[in-house]
């Protein structure tokens, strides 16, 4: 009867508590993710991995739910704040993102949990007979533990034991035994102190920040290419109005060409602008390929339907270009300092490398002898099933050391050598890391002189290109010029259009990456926050020779 009581409790608690169970994981788990990022950030933010899916049973959720999802045929108006939105709430990339951090708190959950009092149930009950069925013996067993793993390495165990057995043959037999037993365990080299036994915690906890950080960092990098995505597709609708305009120039001069081919045009100029105007026509199909092909891709970023018909508003790209392209101030050795001190990965990096130097300590501690003192103390109680019986003249204790020299150790050997492998790897990884860094931040500030210079160029250029075609317009009508004059201005007129839209586009982008990776740039309530300005210059730099540049640069 009394392993019935205990058992009925149990069996209702394991089969009632699995919607209990997740509540709490995310209770215990949210709160561990808000205690790290206050201590990195000094901020909380809500943070939450739900979907529209979490809160539903797995049984409700069919195939054909997430098919008719996908067909959905919607219709957006989306600027680049909503585009940004939309990719937080619906990218599959981001919410992975978002579930690697969860689970590193949840590790580290289940490591916090190792070092807490754990109090657990056993119960057994077994029937035995003969064939003749003449006799038979009942067992059954009861415990109840308490145990306790601390830091310093040391262990407390509490047991409760019932042990009862019902014995038949013709008159029946019994005979119970009660048991509380007491044993405590604390190592004195190997494992010992809270630097070694702790290790596991302490690295989980550590895990938790670098993942804090790496979400961080990934949040900066998403904002960047989900921006970057959307004006490069408004960039290129740009780009297909400069072509169809293009095309609908070509086919007016080839209706001219060919009224001026009867008296004073040649027939070959005519069939320049019939090859010119092929050439836009395909040009033109080009630039709508690749437009559906770009704002597929963003659809998938965004996790929306293939099937969702988006249309872009394209005054952030207006907004864009009339902030100008001023010249601003970068100094290299300020920004890799900048970077230094802020960049999410670089901390990671460089904690990284402590915790490769604290490997080779732990590893070292594993080859000491395994050198323990014990004690433990137990109470029995003959007779009875009841654990309130116990009698202190039934006791008994003990204390000892044990001893285990380090005969084989070859194993904790090879792993030392390992640690010393990786650790030396950890450093190469750090170089590496400072190289990429500084290498990155010169990349961007070039594509951002770069990308200055050639929207001046490329200003001007449209600027000519439209007077060239004016000029050679009325030039081909009075019969001073020839057609391939025409055709040469307006091409260089949409070529010179497009590289425009593309340069404003590529300088402002450059701008953006230089500030994600200094550290600078944040995403606050699906926005884009700059935290750094840079100095503007009043006027652009000189080109300079090829031998002063290479002077400059010390080649």
């Amino acid at each position: 009867m009394i392993f019935l009581r205990l058992l009925l409790p149990v069996l209702l608690l394991t089969t009632s508590c699995n919607h209990w169970s997740t509540e709490n994981a995310d209770k215990e788990t949210y709160r561990i993710l808000s205690e790290k990022e206050f201590a990195q950030f000094s901020t909380n933010s809500q943070f939450s991995i739900d979907t529209a899916y979490s809160k539903r049973k797995p049984e409700e959720i069919v195939q054909d739910e997430i098919m008719a999802d996908r067909d959905r045929t919607d219709t957006l108006l989306i600027d680049l704040d909503k585009s940004l939105n939309l990719a937080i709430k619906n990218s599959r990339n981001y919410q992975q993102e978002k579930e690697n951090l969860y689970l590193s708190a949840l590790t580290l959950s289940d490591t916090r949990h190792g070092y807490k009092a754990l109090i657990s149930h056993e119960a057994s009950s077994e029937h035995k007979s003969t064939d003749d069925n003449d006799t038979k013996s009942i067992t059954s067993s009861n415990s109840l533990s308490l145990s306790k793993l601390f830091l310093s390495g040391a262990s407390l165990s509490i047991t409760l034991l019932n042990d009862l057995l019902t014995f038949h043959k013709g008159a029946g037999d019994r005979s119970a035994t009660s048991t509380l037993s007491v044993s405590i365990l604390k190592p004195l080299l190997r494992g010992a102190g809270k630097k070694i036994a702790g290790e596991s915690l302490k690295q989980e906890e550590r895990n938790v920040i670098y993942q804090i950080r790496t979400f961080s960092r990934y949040q900066k990098t998403f904002a960047v290419d989900v921006t970057s995505q959307y004006y490069r597709l408004v960039q290129r609708k740009q780009t297909i109005r400069n072509e169809y305009n293009n095309y609908l120039n070509l086919k007016k001069a080839l209706a001219r060409s060919e009224a001026l081919a009867k008296d004073r045009l040649p027939e070959f100029q005519v069939d320049q602008t019939r090859q010119n105007l092929l050439r836009a026509e395909s040009r033109y199909i080009v630039a709508l390929e690749a437009y559906m092909k770009e704002l597929e891709r963003f659809k998938i970023t965004l996790g929306i339907p293939i099937s969702t018909k988006i249309s872009l508003d394209e005054k952030s790209l207006d907004q864009l270009i009339l902030k100008g392209m001023d010249p601003i101030e970068i100094k290299g050795p300020q920004v890799y300092t900048i970077a230094l001190q802020n960049r999410m990965d670089m901390q990671n990096e460089i904690d990284k490398f402590d915790d490769a130097k604290r490997q080779i300590k732990i590893a070292k501690n594993d080859l000491k002898a395994n050198i323990d003192i014990f004690a433990n103390a137990s109470l029995k109680s003959n007779g009875t099933t009841d654990w309130d019986s116990f009698s202190s003249r039934n006791w008994e204790s003990g204390y000892g050391l044990k001893i285990k020299l380090p005969l084989d150790k070859l194993k904790e050997r090879n792993n030392l050598r390992r640690e010393h492998i990786d650790f030396e790897r950890q450093i190469r990884s750090l170089s590496l890391k400072l190289d990429e860094i500084k290498r990155d931040l010169r990349q961007r500030i070039r594509r951002i002189e770069q990308s200055l210079t050639n929207y001046h160029i490329q200003k001007n250029s449209v600027n000519l290109a439209k007077r060239r075609v004016e000029s050679a317009t009325l030039l081909v009508l009075a019969g001073r010029a020839e057609t391939r004059d025409l055709l040469d201005a307006q091409n260089a007129l949409v070529v010179a259009q497009n590289a425009l839209t593309r340069n404003a586009v590529d300088y402002n982008l450059a701008k953006l990456e230089l500030l994600r990776d200094i550290g600078k740039l944040e995403l606050k309530d699906g926005k884009i926050v700059e935290t750094y300005s840079f100095k503007t210059l009043k006027e652009r730099k000189e080109l300079i020779s090829p031998a002063d540049f290479f002077k400059n640069k010390g080649l």
